[in-house]
């Protein structure tokens, strides 16, 4: 798992590059204010379950997952580390995420794939029991061009619990279609 965080590092200083600019939008660095604040909640070891939408069958699939986060100390980026048995064999990935100016950028190692993505931030909403952000990317689903959303709900109970969906809608329908989900609680 190391070698595969600083692989990850790496990618992400060698991407993050191409989406420097300056903030254009203070209602953006409001909500990514809002989420810094927040983000050390994350920080520790996490179990549950990754839940997908088979495309072949049209069924959803449970595998159970492991899932490490460190925070950066200023919450400026987050690493997570991920870990869950696909039938027959593991299946190891990470992910950087960095809360810069008026967005978010995410490096994700999967395999031999790796993707990077820049998040605008639709919507924050914090509240004393957790909260809850929303995050929205141009980008691809089946090889088809879509929107993508993620969802990201805090709740701070005993364990916390996390939940990640990604839903997808191609560019020309309507509606979001749910495609995975992690829901993770905090290990003491």
């Amino acid at each position: 798992m190391k070698n595969l965080a600083a692989g990850l590092i790496f990618a992400f200083a060698m991407q993050t590059a191409c989406f420097a600019q300056p903030s254009e939008n203070d209602d953006a660095d409001a909500k990514l204010t809002a989420i810094k604040e927040q983000v050390q909640l994350l920080a520790g070891s996490w179990d549950g379950y990754l839940e997908y939408r088979d495309y072949q069958s049209d069924r959803r699939v449970r595998l159970p997952l492991a899932r490490t986060t460190s925070v950066a100390p200023d919450s400026s980026y987050l690493i997570t580390q991920s870990e869950f048995t696909d039938p027959g064999y593991k299946v190891y990935s990470a992910e950087i995420i960095q809360l810069g100016d008026s967005a978010a950028k995410a490096v994700t190692v999967y395999g031999d794939e790796v993707t990077v993505d820049k998040l605008s931030v639709a919507t924050v909403d914090v509240s004393s029991d957790g909260w809850t952000a929303v995050f929205e990317t141009d980008g691809a689903d089946e090889e088809k061009p879509a929107k993508i959303r993620y969802t990201w709900h805090f709740a701070k109970a005993s364990p916390s619990t996390l939940s990640i969906e990604k839903s997808v809608r191609p560019l020309d329908e309507g509606k979001f279609a749910f495609r995975n989900r992690v829901q993770l609680a905090k290990q003491p």
